[in-house]
């Protein structure tokens, strides 16, 4: 703006002096022009006072840059030389006053004067109309040279000015725009500016609040997020993604593959910046999660990705408990049902002795009692996998339904030469009885299967701040540390073939967590191999 500003007063300056420069000669020349005739006007009469007095010798010893003629009335000429028809006729017309015209016959601009004697001679006087120009000619080396002062003069006049015509503008606070500023004509400007100010001010704020709204989503998300351009860098992360990876040092702007460089990882980001979805499995300090990567595109061109990490380690878990949990079912009713099918068809072909029936026939028996036994634990399980118990709960009193439990196992640890044993106090709760029953009937069936001869199995309910507590304790065999995390699992035995000789489904801890995980209750087991199991059940 400067050097715009600056080369226009420039221009300005040599306009104006070149134009007052010539309205300056044209004034000069208006004014010598005047003073040229009359001093020609005198010349003539000078010289024809010299002809009158002296004749031809005036003539011959006059020295003058005009050219003089001298005519008789007839029109010879006298002295000089020819001066063309059309002069001569204008010189002989002449009277004693000098008559002055201007003629070009010689290729020239002349001024001609003609005066007339007193014996009726006509003089005439001829000079090139130079002197004016002449004049102008001499006054233009001056003229250059104050041309030349005033240019420079004006080119730092022009860099003031021009300084000083910018410096309000390049004061102008864009933030805070004086709307009262030195130049009226830039009010509109700083208003239009200040209207913008305030309009981007807002939408800032709007942006901010937003930024802030989806920070505090994404920070309080359980999900691990995180955003990337084309170029694989993190534009935005959360602090699950953070822990999820592992990854102490994820910063803005590095590439997200320095944080998690496996393959499932790498080939998941390439992949959506290539424009494919995919959902791989990660495991990462112990859990396993589900990386979702989804490309984002901008008029059809991949700009960037999110990943999206799920903990899906439960899942994980739930599902191989499945498949685990659906092998052994299949494998816990084959066996019976491969044992009735055996003996059914040896009846059938007429193969087995009369004395022998009665044996094959409580085989069946035996057999069909633990099929049903199995399938309605399953189906007690996936009640309460589900929460979807036959009957509600209400009030009833934990020790009443230990002491049925405990008459009814009575025979049973007789026969096994085991104790069963309860004490306690009434513990009013509220619960299902059948749920409370078939837990308490497990863990008590447990310790006298797992007993030895002449063992105990200790059976306590009381109350601790307004709690019931179940204790079950026994003297059997105990389990082993490295088993005791995983005896709560469907079909899971620790010595398979023991279990197998004692009977049993393998479900009934695993009915004892459900059922506790039901009623909302906390369970906890101790043992010691070689000395006995205590299980707790804190409602």
């Amino acid at each position: 703006m400067i050097k715009k500003i600056f080369r226009s007063i420039i221009l300005g300056s040599a306009f104006s002096f070149l134009c007052s420069l010539a309205l300056f000669l044209l004034v000069l020349y208006r004014y010598v022009h005047p003073f040229f005739m009359d001093e020609m006007a005198d010349e003539a009469q000078y010289i024809r006072a010299g002809v009158e007095l002296n004749g031809t010798a005036y003539l011959e010893q006059l020295q003058t840059s005009s050219a003089v003629v001298w005519m008789s009335q007839d029109g010879s000429i006298l002295f000089g030389s020819d001066i063309g028809q059309e002069n001569a006729d204008r010189a002989l017309a002449a009277e004693e006053a000098a008559d002055i015209w201007y003629s070009d016959s010689t290729g020239e601009q002349r001024v001609n004067c003609a005066v007339r004697l007193t014996d009726g001679s006509v003089l005439y006087i001829s000079e090139a109309e130079n002197g004016v120009w002449i004049i102008i000619h001499n006054m233009l080396g001056p003229m250059l040279i104050i041309f030349s002062l005033l240019l420079l003069l004006s080119i730092g006049l022009s860099i003031a000015l021009s300084r000083k015509i910018v410096r309000p503008i390049h004061d102008i606070d864009i933030e805070n725009p004086d709307i009262h500023a030195d130049y009226a004509e830039l009010s509109p400007l700083l208003h239009r500016i200040n209207r913008q100010n305030k309009l981007i001010q807002r939408q800032m704020n709007d942006l901010r609040s937003r930024q802030e709204e989806f920070l505090t989503i994404t920070e309080n998300m359980s999900e691990g997020l995180i955003l990337i351009d084309d170029k694989t860098e993190v534009l935005s992360y959360n602090s699950s993604a953070k822990a999820q990876l592992d990854a102490g040092d994820i910063t803005y702007g590095k590439s997200v593959l320095e944080v998690n460089s496996s393959r499932a990882f790498v080939g998941a980001v390439r992949g959506a910046l290539a424009g494919e979805r995919s959902a791989p499995i990660l495991e990462s300090g112990g859990r396993i999660y589900q990386l979702f990567a989804s490309p984002v595109a901008v008029e059809n061109k991949v700009s960037g990705a999110v990943l999206l990490i799920l903990d899906v380690t439960e899942r994980e878990q739930r599902d191989a408990m499945r498949r685990e949990f659906t092998s052994n079912v299949s494998h816990e009713l084959k066996t019976p049902l491969t044992s009735i099918y055996g003996i059914s068809e040896i009846m059938m072909n007429g193969i087995v002795k009369p004395q022998d029936m009665e044996g094959f026939a409580k085989n069946i028996h035996d057999e069909s009692g633990r099929l049903i036994t199995l399938i309605d634990d399953i189906l007690r399980l996936s009640q309460l996998d589900e929460s979807t118990p036959e009957n509600e709960q209400k009030d009833t009193d934990l020790f009443s339904i230990a002491e049925e439990v405990v008459s009814r196992l009575g025979r049973v640890a007789e026969k096994n030469g085991v104790s069963l044993v309860l004490s306690g106090a009434p513990a009013p709760m509220r619960g299902i009885p059948s749920i409370l029953s078939e837990m308490i009937y497990n863990l008590c069936d447990n310790g006298i299967k797992y007993n030895r001869s002449g063992g105990k199995v200790q059976v306590d309910v009381s109350q601790d701040a307004g709690r019931a507590v179940l204790t079950v304790q026994d003297t059997g065999i105990g389990i082993p540390q490295e088993h005791q995390d995983r005896v709560f699992e469907r079909f899971y035995r620790v010595d398979k073939s023991h279990s197998k000789a004692i009977g049993g489904t393998g479900l009934g801890l695993s009915i004892v967590k459900h059922g506790a995980a039901y009623h909302g209750a906390q369970v906890s087991l101790s043992s010691r191999e070689g000395e006995g199991t205590t299980v707790q059940i804190r409602f």
